[in-house]
């Protein structure tokens, strides 16, 4: 008959058994089986968050400049109330009628006869009012130069120029420099016009103060 095969046993030449393996790779021989490498964490740059932009308000619109209700009007001079030319005729310069007006003393100069550095009108708005500008109507001779000044108060030292115009005439519009806080208004006239008479006067037959409250 066929001799048997011998079988194959664990310890046969040519072979290592997977205890003999382990043992030499245990006492570093043979090839160690690589090991997982460590995970590294993966560095993602991060962006910086923007900075908040800040936020610009648009400020409301001014309001708009109106006609402002005058509530009275004096004749008013180097003293202050009281001490101005023509005192009974003030209120003319603020009725609705373009025909009347107030006009001052005549002098026999432009500089109202170097007798006093000027002459004019104070206008009373009843109370604390933003200023923009005054229409006046000065009449139709030229050569009137105007301050405005304004005012919380009637007295001389509280009133302080706001705008200026020379050589008016007619019907001009005087703007302020800047936009002014006050209850009073002063028209102040340091040059006169000629009256056509070969002397000198101040005129304002119309009067509108334009802001707003």
């Amino acid at each position: 008959g066929h001799p048997k095969h011998s079988q194959a046993v664990a310890g046969a030449p040519g072979r290592a058994s997977s205890a003999q393996a382990s043992g030499a790779a245990a006492n570093g021989q043979g090839s160690p089986q690589a090991s997982a490498a460590p995970a590294t964490p993966s560095t993602v740059p991060t962006t910086p968050s923007p900075a908040p932009t800040p936020t610009h308000r648009t400020p409301p619109p001014a309001p708009a400049s109106q006609a402002l209700p005058i509530a009275g009007a004096a004749a008013f001079g180097p003293g202050g109330e009281g001490t101005g030319d023509t005192p009974q005729n003030a209120h003319l310069a603020i009725d609705s009628l373009y025909s009347t007006g107030w006009r001052s003393d005549w002098y026999t100069t432009a500089a109202l006869g170097n007798l006093k550095p000027g002459t004019g009108l104070l206008l009373d708005l009843g109370r604390r009012v933003t200023i923009n500008d005054a229409q006046l109507d000065l009449g139709g001779f030229s050569g009137a130069d105007i301050q405005l000044k304004a005012g919380n108060t009637a007295s001389p030292g509280d009133l302080h120029e706001v705008a200026s115009a020379n050589g008016a005439s007619g019907r001009v519009t005087v703007n302020l420099k800047t936009p002014a806080r006050a209850k009073y208004l002063l028209i102040w006239f340091t040059q006169l016009p000629s009256d056509g008479a070969g002397t000198y006067r101040a005129a304002i037959y119309h009067v509108i103060v334009r802001g707003h409250s």
